[in-house]
């Protein structure tokens, strides 16, 4: 979880093969057939002695810069999915999807939204994550 795009939300990363997105085993990111998701959270700032069980999954805490954050309320899911990049009407092969928190599909498809943000990404339109172990 952490602290970044899409609305300074607290958000979860979840990918079909996450080896891969992490970048193991000299996998690549983004190969046909990933997908990404990324359940977005609002956050609120919390005194940093709140206490919380870090052994519930998810933990909804995160403690960053010596602030903690709680996430409160699902804002929605963000999805990448990967065809073969010749595939017409996809950002070389990414196909994305925005589903709002009661389950609606708000987008899908070439989103201008989120290809604005994804071409300049460094791993073939995945930003990817600084893994910190599992």
């Amino acid at each position: 979880m952490h602290v970044e795009t899409h609305g300074q939300k607290l958000y979860y990363i979840f990918a079909g093969d996450r080896e891969a997105y992490l970048g193991r085993g000299g996998k690549s990111p983004s190969f046909v057939g990933q997908v990404v998701v990324k359940e977005a959270w609002s956050a609120r700032e919390v005194p940093a002695d709140t206490p919380y069980d870090t052994t519930v999954s998810p933990v909804r805490y995160l403690k960053q810069d010596g602030r903690l954050f709680h996430a409160e309320q699902r804002n929605g899911l963000f999805i990448m999915y990967k065809l073969d990049p010749s595939t017409p009407d996809t950002d070389l092969g990414w196909v994305y999807g925005t589903v709002a928190p009661d389950g609606t599909v708000t987008s899908a498809g070439r989103v201008e939204s989120c290809m604005g943000c994804h071409q300049s990404a460094p791993n073939e339109r995945l930003f990817g994550m600084k893994y910190q172990g599992a």
